[in-house]
């Protein structure tokens, strides 16, 4: 069974072990398990059929924050809205914490 890309711009969808982001209209964020085989071979095309896969593992940093003041800290690198009832579990963005 392929990964679908069909996931509603800034959200989110599992595949057994891979996360799909999609973050822009013609961009998604796969997140899989440090030790998985290659996704590619399960990887059906862009809907438009365009070849889609794009490796930039080595662009990627992994930040996991935790606790009450959680959003406040993301809040400060994204012009978003996170507090839960507008950013609800699911969505998903792009901070600007890398420009900064």
């Amino acid at each position: 069974m392929g990964i679908t890309l069909d996931v509603p711009i800034m959200r989110s969808d599992k595949h057994d072990e891979v996360s799909v982001l999609r973050l822009s209209p013609d961009e998604w964020l796969l997140l899989c398990p440090e030790n998985a085989p290659s996704t590619e071979h399960r990887f059906s095309v862009a809907p438009d059929g365009a070849p889609c896969i794009v490796d930039v593992t080595h662009r990627q940093t992994a930040v996991r924050l935790s606790g009450a003041l959680c959003t406040r800290v993301l809040s400060a690198y994204c012009p978003l809205d996170l507090e839960l009832q507008s950013f609800p579990e699911g969505a998903c963005t792009r901070p600007v914490f890398g420009r900064s």
